[in-house]
């Protein structure tokens, strides 16, 4: 975790192995990068759903409804990884926000997540 403070330029190695551990204790550094700015945080949304982090869900709605919005920075395959870490950590409070997310005007890849 200490790795998460440097700027080395393999960070997504550290956050992917810190998603596998299973260990709770990396859920707030990865939150707060995941909070940190709006850039792509495939990684880091991966790790938090394998860590099943309720606390990400409100994020991660917020970035699955701005998703539709290619110029806010969101990509399809980011999209993709926030469907995958919600139903991962599947909690309810997901459910409606992807329903709306589904009804809209998306691409295929990420509805048949």
């Amino acid at each position: 975790m200490q790795l998460l403070k440097t700027d080395i330029g393999y960070k997504h190695y550290v956050v992917a192995a810190l998603g596998n551990t299973g260990d709770k204790r990396a859920i707030p550094p990865l939150l707060k990068i995941l909070k940190k700015d709006s850039g792509k945080k495939y990684s880091v949304i991966i790790a938090l759903g394998q860590l099943k982090c309720t606390e990400a869900v409100p994020i991660l709605i917020k970035r699955l409804e701005q998703s539709k919005n290619i110029d806010k920075g969101i990509d399809e395959w980011e999209t993709v990884d926030i469907l995958r870490a919600m139903l991962a950590i599947g909690d309810k409070r997901a459910v409606e926000p992807i329903k709306k997310y589904l009804k809209g005007d998306v691409p295929d890849y990420p509805k048949a997540i």
